[in-house]
């Protein structure tokens, strides 16, 4: 069983996330690990091992870029490529391109989306999680 520990998120990641925050053509999210606790499993139909997943994270911070362009693709490789993160795996089907990394601490996880169009870096952490929590967590995001 691969586990990924996720408890604090890296300089890097910030730095990336405040380049982006609050500029026209990018949107970012940010949500505490008590907003994601909020959620009413029965009522929201979310299933059981979703919402423990839910409990375990801590913080998710997210950019969207809406056109993809030369400056937030050169971010993303210099995010990526720092020596603080190993790639997990990569996927590519039909034109989207999914890659997973973790700080090489496992401290945190990243996950890459891209479409000819535009693309997402997605930070999370929170206590330990094994991959298929992970892959749990990502389905809120309609990664598919």
């Amino acid at each position: 069983m691969t586990v990924i520990s996720a408890t604090a998120q890296s300089k890097s990641f910030h730095n990336f996330y405040n380049s982006f925050n609050g500029r026209e053509g990018y949107t970012t999210i940010e949500m505490s690990g008590k907003m994601l606790s909020m959620i009413n499993v029965d009522g929201e139909g979310v299933d059981s091992e979703l919402a423990k997943v839910f409990n375990k994270v801590k913080r998710l911070m997210i950019v969207v870029v809406d056109h993809n362009n030369d400056e937030f693709t050169a971010a993303i490789n210099k995010l990526i490529n720092a020596p603080e993160y190993e790639m997990l795996t990569s996927v590519n089907n039909e034109g989207v391109a999914i890659k997973l990394y973790a700080a090489d601490d496992q401290r945190e996880f990243l996950m890459y989306v891209s479409d000819p169009d535009n693309s997402l870096m997605l930070s999370i952490y929170g206590e330990k999680l094994t991959m298929k929590q992970l892959t749990q967590f990502t389905k809120i995001i309609k990664v598919n």
